[in-house]
């Protein structure tokens, strides 16, 4: 089933430089537009490593929900797990034909998903390392993956316009909201029924309806 957006908020116009220009929203104060001078206030926090075996950018990270594990992902196509105590990488044998944008990891830390230029969604199992399931039906790059709170739904975004819905069990799709925009990012809300959604033509909501 497709589903509209409840409400959206459209972007900024782009100047030709590619900077965006000030756009005051109805309602809104203006404001002065400087930015406030001084120096930069100085962090005490200081890099525990660098996790090297990567050999292209990461464009994705994500942390277990209980803190001891984290994945990325990268231009050199691949998902690599990692240990946060340690910084020693897992043994994982994931991999997109493509660049990886995205990564989201369950609450339960069990499994994970991650987006691809191969305009796929892998689900990968934590524990194996491994592949467990492939989910296919957009038709451009998948930019945005993430996962409800509860586990219950999965929500991925990509180039073609579409958000999708699927069933993290079943892995089956449930629904679709289409926009008129290349998704970016997706979020969902506590009560995993609304989604907000980012993509270059804003920001979109979008409450959905299991069943409905």
């Amino acid at each position: 089933m497709t589903h509209s957006p409840r409400s959206s908020t459209a972007v900024s116009p782009t100047t030709p430089n590619g900077t965006r220009r000030s756009q005051r929203t109805r309602g809104s104060s203006p404001t002065s537009g400087s930015a406030t001078s001084g120096p930069c206030p100085t962090s005490p926090a200081l890099p525990l490593r660098a996790l090297t075996s990567h050999t292209g950018a990461v464009s994705a990270v994500a942390i277990s929900p209980d803190g001891t594990w984290l994945a990325t992902g990268r231009h050199d196509r691949t998902v690599r797990l990692w240990d946060h105590a340690t910084g020693a990488q897992a043994t994982i044998r994931v991999y997109h034909h493509g660049w990886v944008f995205s990564v989201a990891i369950v609450v339960d830390g069990t499994w994970l998903a991650t987006a691809g230029g191969d305009r796929a969604v892998r689900i990968s199992d934590h524990a194996a390392g491994t592949q467990t399931a492939v989910l296919t039906g957009h038709t451009d790059w998948v930019r945005a993956v993430a996962i409800s709170p509860d586990g219950t739904w999965l929500a991925t975004g990509g180039h073609d316009g579409t958000v999708r819905i699927w069933n993290t069990i079943s892995r089956a799709p449930v629904a679709m909201m289409r926009t008129e925009s290349k998704i970016a990012s997706c979020s969902w809300s506590s009560d995993s029924l609304s989604l907000a959604v980012g993509s270059d033509g804003g920001l979109h909501y979008f409450r959905f309806h299991p069943g409905s």
